[in-house]
């Protein structure tokens, strides 16, 4: 038996202590609270080296420090910098290290230093702090704090300042993770020689996931409650990062229930406009006579029914933050004019008023349409369309990443076990079923049928039986009798079969008459071909070399006739 490895938290808190340990007995404290000259040398040598040998020892660390009290360098002047040293890991530890020059207002009213250092001097002892995003090296992390008291016979129990250790927290949560799975994988292999014993191997099979399955979903990327290990999702993510650092506006196309209020919380959270609200609008769902009012707001006294003070509309709530426009095709005509010039100008005029009210916002549109076909139909406007279009991300549905179907099941079955305190699981064929449908109600539809089977079930084990009658009719891989496509009314197949099972001859006379007519029809035919072959929006762009937006609008014009 190999040697066991130590816990990922205790080895960070062995590291502190040891820090924590020489700090305590070597720091003279007198000297630190008369001698300006001993903190400096504090700092710049001793205290530097020291975290930097003991944090070499940790690879998932980011950053390293140590910060003084106040009340230990009481020579300090209130308009001084706190004494410290911060040291960071960008691969050359010597070489990174940076004074913490945004420490000045010692107080808990400072949320740089409330959970840290000022809620780790309360407790008195180390322990870890939630997730949070850190501004200067500008990722998310986790810290694990700890106060230093002196030891020394002249000082002992004086509080000489706390050590801070943080960590990246996506390296934090693989760590977890892949110690999650290498836990229930060694419990496996020991339920398995139990049952063998037994001469009950096959019970083994039916009752337990598949030790290769867990390392496939320990890959998996878990983000603000994202969950994917598709390409395509990453190439999403990438994407949206890079619009979140900009304040260009942002395009959010794809199916209902795919996900894009979720991806437009997600830019606005990693923004500079964060710290304002999102103020997510459905244009659909205003009234045509009030549209112009909710949007722009109105002036005392307007019209009949006004408030007397008068009211701001969703763009001036929306200052300084980021305005969401969901279902952005559904808007009015005349509706979109008026938000053309709100957008070229950033101002608004109030119902009632005259004057422009200058205002910050970032916007971010949203359809489930596709506003092309929506302009060459004159149902929305060019200019409009261009000015939302300045960053266009398109999300997949997920019947485009089935690798997803997969992960999420088991994401929103541990969400509901949290949620009802009940553990259940999945049988065989019930989670073939259910990666197999076609979802046209993407990521949403999935976790309300997940929901309901919790709810409405009362076997521990979930089987196909339990599903609701419309999602009965999935034939998965293993009932089909051919490789030949199910004819389901809607598929991609059928949409080009001819009555004798084959793909329509787009060049047959008696079919097409004109050369726009015969151009559109192979086009159809090569779209069509090409997405069963390559079950991808993505990679029919690739394999024929488009964009992926025109790929996903050719699809869904040729499967929607």
């Amino acid at each position: 038996m190999g040697k066991e490895e130590t816990p990922f938290g205790l080895r960070v808190s062995n590291i502190a202590k040891t820090i924590s340990d020489r700090l305590a007995l070597e720091v003279d404290m007198k000297r630190l609270g008369e001698d300006r000259l001993y903190i400096y040398q504090l700092q710049d040598e001793w205290l530097k080296e020291l975290l930097i040998e003991s944090a070499k020892s940790e690879n998932l660390i980011a950053q390293i420090y140590f910060q003084f009290t106040p009340e230990s360098t009481p020579q300090l002047g209130p308009d001084e910098l706190g004494a410290g040293v911060c040291i960071e890991n960008l691969g050359e530890w010597d070489t990174c290290e940076h004074n913490m020059t945004y420490i000045r207002d010692f107080s808990p009213e400072n949320s740089f230093l409330k959970w840290w250092y000022y809620e780790s001097i309360r407790v008195k002892s180390g322990g870890f702090t939630r997730s949070y995003f850190d501004p200067y090296m500008r990722i998310e992390v986790i810290t694990y704090s700890v106060p230093v008291f002196s030891r020394r016979s002249e000082s002992e129990g004086a509080l000489m300042g706390v050590l801070g250790i943080d960590l990246a927290y996506q390296d934090f949560k693989s760590e977890m993770n892949r110690r999650l799975v290498e836990d229930i994988k060694s419990n496996i292999e020991t339920l398995k020689k139990n049952f063998e014993l037994v001469g009950e191997k096959e019970a083994l099979t039916n009752q337990f996931i598949n030790v290769d399955t867990l390392e496939i979903v320990s890959k998996e990327k878990i983000i603000d409650n994202l969950v994917t290990k598709s390409n395509d999702m990453e190439r999403v993510l990438t994407l949206t990062d890079r619009a979140a650092q900009s304040d260009a506006n942002v395009l959010l196309q794809g199916e209902t229930g795919v996900g894009k209020d979720y991806w437009a919380t997600y830019i606005h959270s990693k923004s500079s406009f964060y710290r304002g609200r999102l103020v997510n609008i459905n244009c659909c769902a205003l009234p045509e006579g009030l549209a112009e009012s909710e949007f722009f707001g109105y002036a005392k006294g307007a019209f009949t029914g006004a408030k007397g003070e008068g009211k701001p509309g969703y763009f001036e709530v929306a200052n300084g933050g980021t305005i969401l426009l969901n279902e952005i095709g559904d808007l009015p005509m005349h509706m979109q004019v008026k938000l053309l010039n709100v957008i070229q100008d950033k101002a608004v005029i109030r119902v009632g008023e005259t004057v422009p009210r200058k205002i910050n916002f970032r916007l971010i549109a949203a359809s489930n349409k596709d506003l092309t076909k929506l302009v060459q139909q004159g149902k929305f406007r060019e200019d409009l369309y261009y000015r939302l279009n300045v960053i266009p991300i398109y999300i997949p549905p997920l019947r485009e990443r089935k690798d997803d179907i997969f992960t999420l099941i088991h994401f929103f079955m541990a969400k509901n076990a949290e949620k009802y305190k009940t553990e259940k699981r999945l049988s065989v064929e019930l989670l073939s079923k259910l990666i197999n449908y076609p979802w046209p109600g993407n990521i949403r539809e999935l976790e309300n049928l997940i929901e309901r089977l919790y709810i409405t079930t009362n076997s521990t084990v979930l089987s196909d039986d339990d599903l609701p009658p419309e999602y009965c009719n999935v034939v998965t891989p293993a009932e089909k009798s051919d490789d030949r496509p199910e004819a389901t009314g809607d598929s991609l197949s059928e949409a080009a079969m001819s009555e004798t099972g084959e793909l329509s001859d787009p060049m047959a006379k008696d079919q097409q008459k004109t050369l726009k007519d015969l151009m559109e029809a192979a086009e159809k035919k090569i779209i069509i071909e090409t997405y069963n072959q390559c079950q991808s929006s993505y990679k029919v762009a690739k394999e024929l070399g488009i964009s992926q937006s025109q790929a996903y609008q050719k699809i869904k014009k040729y499967t929607e006739e």
